[in-house]
């Protein structure tokens, strides 16, 4: 894959959600296992507003006459689709949340959120309050609850990872 051009922007355009480092993470990906990397460091960059993000930045390179970085942008940011289609599929986000939700300690949590980088999503957060709402309408407390800690775990993971 083609390495970031020399005239990368450092600063992080005004308006922008997408923090620098994981910008230029994702601009640096090589490969399918660093873009797999680059989404597990920087969870934010599975967001679905993400796309747009990279879309306006695609146009604004484009814009500037620098065609190259647009390219990359745009390369990126397909892989990056796809990526997030095949982890926030219905399924895969269900599969994660059972793992989350069956993880034992800390070590199996931060295992199964290294598997799974979409539990770090907003994806994962609203199927988590689904889970909790449903399972309490259903009277499975111990459900609800435990739906209810791990969003908040997440949540909080997420606020540390953001503010990193």
């Amino acid at each position: 894959a083609d390495a970031p051009p020399a005239d990368t922007p450092a600063e992080q355009p005004p308006g922008t959600r997408l923090p620098g480092p994981a910008y230029q993470a994702l601009l640096h990906v090589a490969s399918p296992e660093t873009l797999q990397a680059a989404a597990r460091d920087y969870p934010v960059l599975l967001e679905d507003w993400a796309d747009a993000e990279l879309a306006a930045r695609t146009e604004a390179a484009l814009d500037e006459g620098n065609e190259r970085l647009a390219q990359l942008i745009d390369d990126r940011r397909e892989a990056l689709a796809q990526l997030r289609a095949r982890l926030g599929s219905a399924e895969a986000l269900g599969d994660a949340v059972r793992a989350l939700l069956d993880a034992d300690g800390n070590d199996a949590v931060a295992e199964v959120l290294g598997a799974h980088p979409m539990l770090l999503t907003g994806a994962a957060q609203a199927m988590l309050a689904d889970l909790a709402s449903t399972a309490g309408a259903q009277g499975q407390a111990e459900l609800a609850d435990d739906a209810a800690r791990c969003r908040a775990l997440l949540h909080d993971i997420r606020a540390g990872l953001d503010s990193a």
